[in-house]
């Protein structure tokens, strides 16, 4: 399966017109990545893959390969969306650039040609007009895009300033944006998304350690017991208290009755 020729013949519509048996309409982007990319997605990473709605948050473990998954999903939606932008923002440029390596990859396995966009060092322009872009956590790098997707890479450290920056980006497109992130304490916006059942247009995904196949229990079990906060943070996706507070978040919200409403303070004047 993995003959050079069928690699070529995968991506033909980037150059010339599709034909139904290059790209068949009932394929889904799971599908497609088992047979351009020869990558055989997990169930969970299938539902990422395929879902198509504009609002994803993926809350997931240390190295259960969530850059892999939103490369392959961002090339997806490049390819098959001539001349749209993708926004890779990310705590800082080489971190944001993660991403952008395994799109190159992905491509390069393709025989599609790598090229920046005007000269960017951190960027990709696809044949079909498309563009990639990977930003630097910045509150000025953030503002001046306009994109059709923006991604926002280990989003539970990108400071609130920084993302209210970089979201109206897609104001104007009515663009989809994807936060993926392994929990960093009980404050910011990657936080307050994934716990704001109002927002329920919001398709969440968790995985943990116990979603990765290959993970190695001894050490797993040796940094639950040296740090066990740390540990129960970076492999199960708990929002852990920070150190030196004395109430969670959680605890606090249960002291809030949601039925009663707020007093207003008479006017003084």
């Amino acid at each position: 399966m993995a003959h050079s020729s069928v690699k070529i013949a995968a991506f033909d519509h980037l150059r010339a017109t599709p034909t139904p048996e290059v790209c068949p309409n009932a394929e889904t982007p799971a599908d497609w990545a088992f047979r351009a990319l020869h990558f055989q997605p997990s169930k969970l990473q299938s539902e990422i893959l395929n879902y198509q709605g504009d609002r994803l948050i993926l809350c997931c473990a240390r190295q259960w390969g969530k850059s892999t998954i939103v490369a392959i999903k961002a090339l997806y939606e490049a390819v098959h969306n001539p001349g749209t932008v993708t926004i890779i923002l990310s705590r800082t440029k080489p971190q944001a650039s993660i991403i952008l390596q395994r799109i190159r990859a992905n491509m390069a396995a393709l025989d599609l040609p790598i090229k920046r966009h005007q000269g960017r060092d951190h960027s990709i322009a696809l044949p079909n007009g498309a563009a990639i872009f990977a930003i630097a956590h910045n509150a000025e790098t953030a503002v001046g895009y306009t994109a059709n997707t923006l991604i926002v890479d280990e989003a539970a450290v990108v400071a609130d300033e920084t993302f209210a920056a970089a979201l109206p980006s897609i104001a104007r497109t009515n663009g989809k944006l994807w936060m993926l992130s392994t929990p960093n304490g009980q404050t910011g916006t990657f936080y307050n998304i994934w716990h704001d059942q109002k927002l329920s247009h919001w398709h969440r995904v968790k995985a943990t350690v116990d979603d990765v196949d290959d993970a190695n229990k001894e050490i797993i079990d040796l940094h639950m017991r040296l740090y066990p906060a740390r540990a129960k943070q970076d492999f199960y996706c708990e929002f852990v208290q920070p150190a030196g507070r004395l109430v969670s978040a959680e605890l606090f919200k249960n002291f809030v009755d949601p039925t009663r409403t707020q007093r207003r303070l008479p006017d003084l004047n």
